[in-house]
């Protein structure tokens, strides 16, 4: 997910739990959120991303 605020570019790593598409999911669990500071990849936020909805599974 993408939010604007001013001039800077805030993103949020989600996770629908009961359908896959997000847009018909009834729940919806925001894992990561994180300010853009250019276009490079964000890998190091994805595998937080993904090392928080492991630890939700548990």
């Amino acid at each position: 997910m993408r939010v604007s605020i001013g001039s800077n570019e805030y993103r949020t790593i989600l996770f629908a739990i009961d359908h896959d598409n997000v847009i018909e999911a009834r729940k919806i669990v925001l894992l990561n959120g994180f300010l853009k500071k250019s276009s490079k990849d964000y890998r190091k936020q994805i595998d937080i991303a993904k090392t928080i909805l492991n630890e939700l599974k548990k």
